[in-house]
This record gives structure tokens, C-alpha cells and sequence, in this order.
């Protein structure tokens, strides 16, 4: 067994504000803040900062030292979602300490006013010695990286768990033994996050090891292939039919008919082995699970009809993700499965992303990150990506940007900022 990893914002945190008030409390006990004050010869800035760190339920974060004036650049770098960052701000309204430092130091949140000038050295005065960073940056490694963040692979990060990850950083997470990431929370390996609680798909039931198939009353199940199947009693209805081109026996109901897969109802039939049943004889397709059949019989004579296109009916098209949760066998419905971004580059080998588990259920409709499809794959959209937005969401599969930072505004449709 092994233990996940996944580069995630921790969304849970923002159901724990209420949780910040009590003493004893997680985050309350690793809580360092600064508190010594001695202004620099060479100018400097007080700055309210605290360690953020601690655990909540299963999980351990650590966001590091951070000061109040830089969360909001923090959070944007590391793709924190407002929600996380509400409660990050008022965590260090409550505990973080002013402390007096001089520019280009980050901050250690040791409980006396520490500091680090990072690659420079640090002056008798106390403050640290010339760089090109700007006042609120420090220099890692020779490169400038905003106070709280450091420099890896290119870019600048969340300064604890560190990992440049698909043009974005966020801190580590881990998962006990046995269990993995899912959508927000960890949830045991075979195990799906439904609507935010862990579980099985719709169909199965948990047996504490295993998702199993939940049989109805006439059903049994299928060792071999665990799934249920009819239990075929002829004396309640059911009869063993041959399948159609010579495949095996179906046990129907009487007055359906055994096709390759499935057994269909009368004026039925199944398409392309699919194992849904449509309309016969109109030419009928299979999309996402669902049969599209055309609309609007003509009463004409055949010899009278005009030659026009068939006109389809479409239901409204989720992405779906991987090829392989075309038909929701990786995510519950109306989820894309994605594969986790910056672990594979394109072209996807989608075996290799299924065998390895590296991929997740995704709301194409709703997630921001991957706004109408899977952002890894190109289909989809990061709206946290749109030029001069400062919030955004995203609605039914398409960006909207809720307000635009300063020197910005909204355009006429409300998907974008435009410089004033």
C-alpha cells in the first residue's frame, strides 16, 4: 500500500474558521508568531505574520510563515482557492504578532521576531544587504521570490512542500495508509467522493474492503465478472433466450428479446453491443450512455418524401475526460476524469494514467480550474489563469469573472478584464 501525494489546495480548511476560536485547537497549537522589534537603519515594515500550520481530521497542511499584507499574492500563486483564503486571513488576524523587518527578509515566525535574509547576508544594523528584489521579496537562491514562497524549478512557491507542478506550486498533502486524494477529501483507495462524502458508486455497496455490486431481490452476483445478474426463474416469469448472432444465453423476462448483451423490450433493440436498448429501425446512436434517436416522422408516402437532413435531438454534452469514462466507468455521472495535471505530458497515454490511478473526478461544469473539460488535456479552462481577474467562477462549463483588480475592469459579457 502506498501513500498519495497530490498538489491540491486544502478546500477544508474553509469549513474550519468557526473551529479557530478554541484554544486548543490544531492550528492554535503550532501557531509561532513574531514578536520582536527592532527597526533597521535601511528602512523596513511591520508586518503581521503566522505560522500556519497544523492538521485537520486526517490531513496535514503547512502553509509556512505568512504575513497578512502578501496572502493575497500567496494564495494566487499557489492557486488557493477565496474560500482557503478567508480562512488563512483570519487565522492571522487572530494569532499572527506585528513585528518590525527590514526589506528583502522573510520572516521565520520563531516567536521573536526572527528573520532570514535568504542569499544575502544579513548587516550589523540587522538588515540585509543590497539586492535587485523589490521591498516585499527576498532572494532565494539568487532569485526574488515573494515573502512566505520559495524558488523551485522555475518558479516561486508555497515555502513548505514545495514542488513545481504544471505552472503552479501548492503545498503537499498526504493521506493515511490505505486511503487516497479524491475530488476534496481522502477517502479509502477503492472508494469515490460523491458529492463531497466518500462512498461507492451508485449500484454498489461498501463491505469494508471492497466496493460490491448491491444485487436486487431477482438478482445474484456474478463472481467472475462482479457484477449482478438475473437470477432466472422460469416459474416467476423469466426464460433463458439464445442471443442474437449465436452468443451466449440471456435469461429475460418474458416478452423481451436477448440481443448481444442486454434484453430489450418490445419494439426494442440494442445498439452496437452497447447494452442500452433504443428504438428499432430508426437509425438510432449512442451517445454518453444515451440513445439519440431523429425526431419528426413524416406521414408522406416514401416516394413523396423530400430529401432533408435528419435532424437529431442532443441532450446536454458533459465532458466526459478520459476515453475510458465515456460511460462512467471511472467517475460517477456528470464527472470528467482527468488526469492530474503535470504528471504526464501530451499525448496522454490513457493506460498508463488509468494503471498508475493518476487521475481525478472533476464537475466540468463547476470546477475552476477546469472549466468545461479536463485543463490537462486542453479541453478545459483555468479561469484562475484570466488576465487581471481577481474572482472569478465558473457557470456551466464557461469562465465568468465576478470582479477585476485594480488598473482592470470587466467586460461587456462579463468573461474577462480589460485594462482601463
Amino acid at each position: 500500500m502506498f501513500f498519495t501525494k497530490l498538489l491540491v489546495a486544502l478546500p477544508l480548511i474553509g469549513g474550519a474558521v468557526s473551529a479557530y476560536s478554541s484554544d486548543n485547537s490544531t492550528l492554535f497549537s503550532r501557531h509561532n508568531g513574531g514578536g520582536y522589534s527592532q527597526p533597521s537603519n535601511q528602512g523596513g515594515s511591520y508586518q503581521t505574520c503566522a505560522r500556519v500550520a497544523g492538521s485537520w481530521g486526517f490531513f496535514k497542511y503547512d502553509f509556512g510563515c505568512l504575513c497578512k499584507e502578501d496572502l493575497e499574492e500567496y494564495c494566487r500563486d499557489n492557486r488557493i482557492q477565496s474560500s482557503v483564503q478567508n480562512a488563512m486571513d483570519a487565522f492571522i488576524s487572530k494569532y499572527g504578532v506585528t513585528s518590525y523587518f527590514p526589506h528583502n527578509a522573510q520572516p521565520t515566525c520563531d516567536g521573536r521576531g526572527g528573520y532570514t535574509c535568504g542569499s544575502l547576508y544579513k548587516k550589523s544594523d540587522g538588515s540585509c544587504s543590497s539586492s535587485a528584489c523589490s521591498n516585499n521579496h527576498w532572494s532565494t537562491n539568487g532569485s526574488c521570490c515573494p515573502r512566505g514562497q520559495t524558488y523551485s524549478n522555475g518558479r516561486c512557491c508555497g515555502s513548505v512542500g514545495c514542488s513545481s507542478k504544471g505552472g503552479s506550486c501548492t503545498p503537499v498533502y498526504t493521506c493515511p495508509s490505505g486511503q487516497s486524494f479524491k475530488t476534496t477529501k481522502c477517502c479509502k483507495d477503492y472508494q469515490s467522493e460523491i458529492n463531497g462524502q466518500c462512498g461507492c458508486q451508485s449500484g454498489y455497496e461498501d463491505n469494508g474492503s471492497a466496493c460490491k455490486a448491491k444485487c436486487k431481490s431477482n438478482e445474484k452476483l456474478d463472481s467472475k465478472t462482479g457484477k449482478c445478474v438475473t437470477i432466472c426463474d422460469e416459474n416467476n416469469g423469466f426464460t433463458y433466450q439464445k442471443c442474437k448472432n449465436n452468443g451466449p444465453s440471456l435469461c429475460c423476462s418474458r416478452g423481451q428479446t436477448a440481443f448481444d448483451t442486454v434484453c430489450c423490450g418490445q419494439g426494442k433493440e440494442e445498439i452496437d453491443k452497447s447494452g442500452v436498448c433504443c428504438t428499432s429501425g430508426v437509425g438510432a446512436k449512442i451517445q454518453n450512455g444515451k440513445c439519440i434517436e431523429p425526431t419528426g416522422k413524416s406521414t408522406k408516402p416514401k416516394s413523396y418524401q423530400k430529401r432533408t437532413p435528419i435532424q437529431l435531438t442532443f441532450e446536454q454534452k458533459i465532458p466526459y475526460g478520459l476515453e475510458s469514462n465515456k460511460n462512467n466507468q471511472l467517475c460517477p455521472k456528470k464527472f470528467a476524469a482527468c488526469p492530474i495535471e503535470g504528471r504526464f505530458s501530451l499525448p496522454i497515454n490513457e493506460q498508463e494514467v488509468i494503471s498508475q490511478g493518476e487521475y481525478e473526478c472533476l464537475n466540468p461544469l463547476e470546477d475552476l480550474q477546469s472549466c468545461g473539460g479536463c485543463s490537462s488535456l486542453n479541453t478545459g479552462k483555468d479561469c484562475t489563469t484570466i488576465p487581471g481577474a481577481k474572482w472569478m467562477g465558473c457557470n456551466l462549463g464557461q469562465c465568468q469573472v465576478y470582479s477585476c483588480k485594480k488598473g482592470w475592469k470587466l467586460n461587456q459579457d462579463g468573461s474577462a478584464c480589460e485594462r482601463k
